[in-house]
């Protein structure tokens, strides 16, 4: 019997042994943002990520959760014609300069380093040779500033108004040989600016750092239409 006993002793330990399965980590989890690595996204500046195969659901999901107030930062200060608003698209780096002032004019830039140019109340364009405020400019450029809010004020252009996802200034002018005063409307939106002139006769746009100048008043409303519905 003992004899027995051994032999079965001997077979099971012959037998292959079940081995543990491997235990299984939990994946980890990161508040930062996901690394574009892969190469089927790309990060559009805001916090989230485009993605290049085409599911435009996916897109739109993205852009619809940009805010107005996201997308610029502002700061008031001295410039060559007196107090400026200056405000600064953060991931185009479009430049809109308001002189607390003005008759319904601006400077803008389409993007960082680009030309300067000076738009009147009718949308009369001329170059210049600098902003009208470069040291505000500069500082918005090294991160400085605060998020365009609601009620920003910028003068005779009023306090910014939030409206479908727009900020709105709006000022009044003369009109021409005696004629009523006139509205000059400008939409900064998330990714540039519209700007109806008064008369509205020919209007301006920056999207996504590309100058749109002299657009009649039908286009310059398709955009804002656009850029409603994209937000």
């Amino acid at each position: 019997m003992a004899f027995l006993a051994e032999r079965r002793r001997e077979r099971d330990r012959a037998r292959p042994q079940p081995q543990a399965a491997p235990l299984l980590r939990e994946p980890e989890h990161s508040n930062n943002a996901p690394s574009p690595g892969a190469g089927s996204a790309r990060y559009n500046g805001y916090g989230a990520f485009i993605h290049d195969d085409g599911n435009d659901d996916v897109n739109g999901l993205a852009v619809s959760q940009l805010k107005v107030e996201d997308c610029w930062r502002c700061l008031t200060g001295p410039g060559t014609i007196g107090e400026v608003l200056v405000c600064r698209h953060v991931k185009f780096g479009t430049i809109v300069e308001l002189n607390k002032d003005s008759a319904g004019g601006f400077s803008m830039q389409r993007e960082q380093g680009a030309q300067v140019k000076y738009c009147s109340a009718l949308c009369s364009m001329q170059d210049e040779s600098k902003p009208f405020a470069p040291q505000v400019v500069q500082r918005l450029s090294a991160g400085e500033g605060s998020k365009l809010a609601q009620g920003t004020h910028a003068g005779t252009w009023g306090a910014g108004m939030v409206r479908a996802n727009r900020v709105v200034f709006k000022t009044r002018v003369k009109g021409r040989d005696g004629e009523p005063e006139e509205s000059a409307e400008l939409y900064l939106t998330v990714d540039g600016f519209v700007f109806l002139s008064a008369g509205g006769f020919k209007c301006t746009a920056v999207r996504a750092g590309e100058f749109m100048p002299e657009l009649s008043r039908l286009d310059a409303n398709k955009l804002l239409k656009e850029s409603m519905e994209s937000s």
